[in-house]
């Protein structure tokens, strides 16, 4: 959405494809854009597989400006495409976001830091904080406190409003995940906290 605001309030019309397993929030978020006074055709959402409606949007003629988050190899997809057309684009592609903790850091602020980094949305944003660097002086001290924040956090489903780690979006995610976890404990990583597993 971020990038959908300022577009709108310099007078561009949008066309934004939500993921195929998020559609909800947008077209909501459509909704209330329509209720705020948004003109019609101003802001509209198409939902659809990527490698149908996606690939349409990117390579249609009228289409100014194409910005797409998501993997890299279909951010080199559509950055072909962008060329073919000379079409200005902007990639925000996927990555591993690194959380650097130096020895002199207050180790409170950065459990807090840390836990809104790694959870928010249940660490399903292409900005969590997917890898954590600690200097050794400060290490035991803020795995420790780091662990006892995750383990305080409630897990239940997706409707729970009091809950605060919901279950992942789709089957799919849930084996990626998976596999991060065998490959770690494969290369003798210590789990400090939550679950075994997806499954536990």
């Amino acid at each position: 959405m971020w990038k959908v605001m300022p577009a709108l309030a310099a007078g561009c019309s949008i066309v934004i494809k939500p993921s195929e397993t998020t559609p909800l929030t947008l077209l909501r978020i459509a909704e209330l854009a329509s209720e705020a006074g948004v003109p019609p055709g101003a802001f509209n959402v198409v939902t659809g597989r990527g490698t149908v409606c996606g690939k349409a949007l990117t390579e249609h003629p009228l289409i100014a400006k194409v910005s797409f988050t998501g993997s890299t190899p279909v951010g080199k997809s559509i950055a072909r495409a962008a060329a073919d057309r000379l079409t200005r684009v902007t990639l925000e592609l996927g990555g591993k976001n690194p959380a650097i903790v130096l020895k002199d850091a207050d180790p409170q602020q950065v459990i807090e830091g840390l836990m809104l980094g790694s959870f928010l949305n249940q660490g399903q944003v292409c900005a969590a904080s997917s890898r954590i660097y600690i200097e050794a002086p400060i290490y035991d001290r803020l795995v420790a406190g780091f662990e006892q924040a995750v383990k305080s956090l409630s897990v239940g489903p997706g409707m729970d409003t009091g809950a605060q780690i919901n279950p992942l979006v789709s089957l799919a995610h849930r084996n990626k995940v998976a596999a991060y976890l065998d490959d770690a404990r494969a290369k003798n990583a210590e789990l400090i906290g939550g679950a075994a597993g997806p499954d536990a």
